[in-house]
């Protein structure tokens, strides 16, 4: 096809294209943490022929954990299902494993990778609370 641009969206698609061609220019959104995830330098001078603009960044973890306690007060706990091998998964989970505290809140991670772990970690969830 000969494109000038192309215009590319998640971070397995972005990552595809950097593989596939280094002279074309890719233009990224939703990709989350293209510098964690090694797209770009830096957001200020990404280099090579790689740019674009992120739809999620790390730190409004903390703003979510700051509204769930306005929105229920007694909020003490949150479980974050996330795929570890995913660079912008953990930069969240660190956000949040940080800004929780002060909150008076805590973060139990669960690393999910099919529906077979999201049923996991909802039963062990369940039981928890029925324990609990």
């Amino acid at each position: 096809m000969a494109p000038d641009v192309i215009l590319v969206s998640t971070n397995p698609a972005l990552s595809a294209l950097m593989a596939a061609t280094r002279t074309i220019p890719l233009v990224f959104t939703w990709v989350s943490d293209s510098v964690g995830s090694g797209f770009v330098a830096s957001l200020a001078h990404p280099g090579g022929n790689v740019t674009g603009f992120h739809n999620f960044e790390p730190a409004f973890g903390g703003k979510s954990l700051e509204v769930l306690k306005e929105m229920a007060s007694g909020i003490r706990r949150v479980a974050l299902l996330h795929v570890p091998e995913v660079t912008a998964n953990l930069a969240f989970l660190h956000v949040l494993e940080a800004a929780a505290p002060p909150l008076g809140m805590s973060v139990a991670p669960a690393a999910v990778r099919n529906a077979d772990d999201i049923e996991h970690v909802s039963r062990n969830s369940r039981e928890s609370r029925m324990a609990g």
